[in-house]
C-alpha cells in the first residue's frame, strides 16, 4: 500500500494538480503544492478566512505569483496574508472578487514583506475611500507597476487618497474604471506628481463629466502617458476640448472616448490638438459627431501615425464622408470604422475619392445603407489595395 504523501513530497504532484476547492478538503490541496513553485493559482476555490490561514502558512520561498481571485475570504483573511513573511519574492498578487472591503484593504496594506510586489489586482473587492486610503499609505510596495482597482466604489475621496501616494514611482498601469469618481476626484488625482512613469490610465464608466475632464487635463506630471480610457464618462464637447489642450501628454497613442456625448464642437476641439504626434488609435464610437466635426478632424495634420479611427454610431451622412475623404495626412491609416452611420451609396462614392489612405486594410460599413451602387464603387476602389476588406453585415 502506497504511503501518504507529505508536504515535503509535493514535487511528485506538480502545481497543475491543484484543482480542489474548500469543500473537497485542504489536505488534497496541500499535498499538491510544489514547494519550489513560482506560481500558485487558487482562484475560485471558495476559500474563506480559515482556508487562507493555511494558504498563508505555505512555505514557498520562490513564489512569484499568487492568484486567489474569486474566493470568499474577508478582512481577516487579508490580514493573514499580509502577515506572511516567507513570500519575499512575491511579484504578483490577485485577490479580485474577494470581499475584503475597507478594513481588509487596510489590513492587506500593513504588509512589510513583499518589497518586490509589482502587480496588485484588487478589482471588485467592495472597497471605498477608506480602503483606498489604506492601500495608498503602504510604503513597502515601492516596486508596484500595475494596480487594478476596477469595480470598487472609492469615489472622490478614494481618488484623493491615491493621489497622495508618493512611493509608487514605478507605477505604469492604473485601472480605476467603475469607481464612482466624479469631478472633484479627477481634480485631486491630476495633482499627483509621483507617477511620472504612468503609461496607461483607465477611468472608464466614472462620473467625470465636463468639469472632471477639465480637472484631469490640468495634470502636468504624466509625461509618459500612452493610453487614456475615458469611455462612458460623459465628458461632452467641453471635456473633449480640455483633454486635447493638455500640453503634457505628448506620448499619447491610444485614446478611448466612446459613449461621451461628443458632438461637432468636441470633435473640433480634438482636431485642434497639436501634441499627439504619436497617436495610433482614436476611438469615438457612439457620440454625435456630424459633418462639421468630421471636417475638422480630417483637417488635422499632426496625427500622421494614426492607424485606427472609429467613428461608428455617430451622425455621419454622405456629406460627412465627403469631408472625411478629403483628409491628406493619415497616410498610415489601416482601420476605419464607420458602422451605424447613414452613409448611403452617395457616401460610399465620396469615400473612394480619398487618395492618401494607401495602407487601408479594413473599413467597417455595417448598417450604413450602402447598396449595389455604393458597393460597386467600393469594390472598384478595393482593386487598388493588396488586402483591403469591407465589413458590411451585422451579426
Amino acid at each position: 500500500m502506497e504511503s501518504a504523501k507529505t508536504f515535503q513530497d509535493t514535487e511528485f504532484y506538480g502545481l497543475k494538480q491543484v484543482k480542489t476547492d474548500a469543500a473537497q478538503g485542504l489536505g488534497t490541496m496541500i499535498r499538491a503544492i510544489n514547494t519550489d513553485s513560482q506560481e500558485l493559482e487558487l482562484r475560485s476555490k471558495r476559500f474563506g478566512d480559515k482556508e487562507i490561514e493555511i494558504v498563508a502558512a505555505f512555505n514557498i520561498p520562490h513564489l512569484l505569483k499568487l492568484d486567489l481571485s474569486g474566493n470568499s475570504f474577508g478582512k481577516e483573511g487579508a490580514l493573514t496574508l499580509a502577515k506572511n513573511t516567507t513570500w519575499k519574492n512575491l511579484k504578483s498578487l490577485d485577490i479580485s472578487g474577494c470581499t475584503i472591503e475597507d478594513e481588509g484593504a487596510a489590513n492587506l496594506a500593513t504588509n512589510t514583506t513583499w518589497t518586490l510586489l509589482s502587480s496588485l489586482e484588487v478589482a471588485c473587492i467592495r472597497i471605498g475611500a477608506k480602503g483606498a486610503a489604506g492601500l495608498a499609505a503602504n510604503t513597502t510596495w515601492a516596486n508596484l507597476q500595475i494596480l487594478d482597482l476596477r469595480g470598487n466604489h472609492i469615489g472622490n475621496g478614494g481618488a484623493g487618497y491615491l493621489a497622495t501616494n508618493n512611493s509608487w514611482t514605478r507605477l505604469h498601469t492604473l485601472n480605476l474604471s467603475t469607481n464612482k469618481i466624479g469631478s472633484e476626484g479627477m481634480a485631486l488625482l491630476a495633482l499627483n506628481k509621483s507617477w511620472t512613469n504612468l503609461q496607461s490610465l483607465n477611468l472608464t464608466d466614472n462620473l467625470i463629466g465636463e468639469e472632471g475632464a477639465a480637472g484631469l487635463a490640468k495634470n502636468r506630471s504624466w509625461a509618459n502617458l500612452q493610453t487614456l480610457r475615458l469611455t462612458g464618462c460623459k465628458i461632452g464637447d467641453a471635456g473633449a476640448k480640455s483633454i486635447a489642450m493638455n500640453p503634457t501628454w505628448t506620448n499619447l497613442q491610444f485614446i478611448y472616448l466612446l459613449h461621451n456625448n461628443i458632438g461637432d464642437e468636441g470633435a473640433a476641439g480634438l482636431a485642434a490638438n497639436k501634441n499627439w504626434t504619436k497617436l495610433f488609435a482614436l476611438q469615438l464610437y457612439d457620440n454625435r459627431i456630424g459633418a462639421a466635426g468630421v471636417e475638422k478632424l480630417a483637417a488635422n495634420m499632426v496625427w500622421t501615425n494614426l492607424n485606427k479611427l472609429d467613428l461608428a454610431s455617430n451622425r455621419l451622412d454622405s456629406e460627412a464622408v465627403e469631408k472625411l475623404a478629403a483628409n491628406t495626412s493619415w497616410v498610415n491609416l489601416r482601420n476605419l470604422v464607420l458602422d451605424g452611420n447613414d452613409i448611403k451609396d452617395e457616401g460610399a462614392e465620396k469615400l473612394v475619392q480619398n487618395k492618401s489612405w494607401k495602407k487601408l486594410q479594413k473599413i467597417g460599413l455595417r448598417d450604413t445603407n450602402i447598396w449595389d451602387k455604393g458597393k460597386r464603387a467600393l469594390f472598384e476602389f478595393q482593386k487598388k489595395f493588396v488586402d483591403l476588406e469591407f465589413e458590411f453585415w451585422s451579426y
